[in-house]
């Protein structure tokens, strides 16, 4: 019996020391490490200036189903039978850059890209919320991603101690969160997130805003606009004297 709690404790251990070795990021949007220049938080124009290249950046249109219930909007789900009668697609502000352009090679980008084969910018509202890299890894054959992330992250200057691995040491990923006061004293809170894997020649980084949920804010953004409206039309019958 002493054995076997001693087995239970050991193995207790075990995990205190192994989840130990991994260091909390309490990094902001303004510290996030570049990716060949580029962060979650830059403005539209600030992107272009990086990558070299004037851009206009492609609008994602949402998909939606919406029906009015009382005196409001409200989502349907796929499995609802009105779903299909009542589809709309929208813009609610979310722009995509991609590199190459289907498959066709535009005009290069700066010198900083030379080994980059593929480029993926997501916006919302001309901010930058998410950066996807694929890089040219041929002749370079990282081990795994733990000798990838030693590399890059003596690059950035941040500790290797940030990254959680997979078993097989395909993928990696690092979360910081910081928060702060706004001028208003709300407490803000911002979140971000980079994925890296390697597999083969083939080597990716990507950085997202974590808050942000492309289809959720679209959908969400779209409901409440519609609704603001109605909100809108009913104050102003409030406030009409004949």
């Amino acid at each position: 019996m002493v054995k076997k709690y001693l087995l239970i404790l050991s193995f207790f251990l075990f995990l205190s020391t192994a989840f130990g070795q991994n260091q909390k990021c309490s990094l902001s949007f303004a510290d996030a490490p570049m990716l060949r220049g580029l962060r979650v938080g830059l403005t539209e124009s600030e992107a272009a200036k990086v990558i070299g290249k004037v851009f206009n950046a492609k609008t994602i249109t949402t998909e939606i189903s919406i029906m009015k219930s009382g005196d409001k909007f409200i989502q349907l789900s796929k499995a609802d039978r009105n779903y299909e009668a009542n589809k709309v697609y929208f813009d609610a502000g979310i722009t995509k850059f991609d590199y190459p352009l289907d498959g066709v090679s535009p005009l290069p980008l700066s010198a900083d890209f030379k080994d980059v084969n593929k480029l993926r910018l997501i916006f919302h509202r001309k901010i930058l919320r998410s950066v996807f890299i694929s890089y040219d890894a041929e002749g370079l054959h990282w081990k795994n991603v733990d000798d990838f992330v030693s590399n890059i992250t003596e690059k950035m200057g941040i500790p290797k101690s940030y990254w959680y691995f997979d078993e097989y040491y395909f993928t990696a990923r690092m979360t910081c969160s910081s928060s702060s006061r706004t001028t208003g004293g709300l407490m803000q809170v911002s979140s971000f997130s980079i994925n890296a894997l390697v597999l083969g020649d083939v080597a990716t980084l990507s950085e997202v805003d974590s808050s942000f949920d492309e289809e959720r804010i679209a959908k969400e953004s779209y409901i409440k606009k519609l609704n603001d409206s109605i909100d809108s039309s009913v104050g102003r019958k409030k406030l009409f004297k004949p």
